[in-house]
């Protein structure tokens, strides 16, 4: 195997073992802002607030985070793609799979108190510290809202150009101390990309997401397209249905290796 080749292998294995945890995941980042040049900025509320309407509200975000989302994920460059099923009831059930010909599965989860992952790359673990707030932070119905109980301050730094198009950035200090950036569209509102340093077995790795295609399912503007870069790769999650109410309470059982972890009877565990 030559040197680039086996370097090509080594990135895509890589990001792969940073495929989404939830499709909701709040991701952000520090890009040096571009000021605006005279007119003042929106307060950070404001443009959180308008974001909230322009998709349908509160109530219909919330009523989302009890739902079952299918669809696809890509990883373009290396020619890998399989469905990616999401449950979540609330907040403290939560389950991602992934699933990947030639490759195998990747799944996420939360169980309760019990946070996980488990890919053919780093087998099963279960999260701690920061990785844990983090991914808390990515599926928490009030952290999507960027409510005080999730969010420190938040601050509108400038007018940026991201993801071919200009949006007002706003950094978010989290309460677990994690600092992350939205983006904002000047014209519809809605929440365009984001950014942030992501904790991962490889240490922390920097991820720009951008989102769009906004279209109306379950009763709000869902961006049914987002491209994540992640070292160097680029990998791309499709909304294709979204069936609210309580999911399929299967979805949510852990597999035998996290249940032993966990301390959970093995009996109890799914295959």
């Amino acid at each position: 195997m030559n040197t680039s080749h086996k370097t090509h292998k080594t990135r895509t294995s890589s990001a792969l073992r940073l495929a989404p945890l939830a499709l909701g995941m709040a991701l952000a980042a520090a890009l040096a802002p571009a000021a605006f040049a005279t007119d003042p900025l929106p307060e950070a509320r404001s443009l959180i607030d308008r974001h909230i309407e322009a998709v349908g509200g509160a109530d219909a975000m919330r009523a989302a985070s009890v739902a079952t989302v299918k669809g696809r994920f890509e990883m373009p460059g290396a020619g890998v793609s399989g469905p990616i099923t999401v449950a979540s009831s609330g907040h403290d059930q939560v389950a991602t799979r992934v699933e990947l010909a030639g490759i195998g599965e990747i799944r996420s989860g939360i169980n309760g108190e019990v946070v996980w992952s488990m890919d053919p790359f780093t087998g099963p673990r279960l999260l701690e510290g920061k990785e844990r707030a983090a991914q808390i932070e990515a599926t928490h119905p009030d952290a999507a809202t960027r409510a005080d109980s999730f969010v420190a301050s938040a601050r509108t730094t400038g007018l940026v150009e991201l993801g071919g198009q200009s949006c007002y950035r706003v950094a978010l200090v989290w309460r677990s101390g994690r600092e992350s950036a939205d983006c904002y569209s000047p014209d519809s509102g809605l929440l365009v990309a984001t950014e942030s340093v992501q904790v991962s077995p490889m240490g922390e790795l920097q991820v720009t997401t951008t989102m769009g295609d906004y279209k109306e399912m379950a009763g709000m503007k869902v961006a049914t397209r987002s491209e994540q870069q992640v070292m160097g790769q680029a990998q791309v999650i499709t909304v294709e249905s979204i069936e609210l109410g309580e999911p399929d309470p299967s979805l949510f059982e852990m597999p035998a290796p996290i249940k032993a972890l966990a301390g959970a009877p093995a009996e109890a565990a799914a295959p």
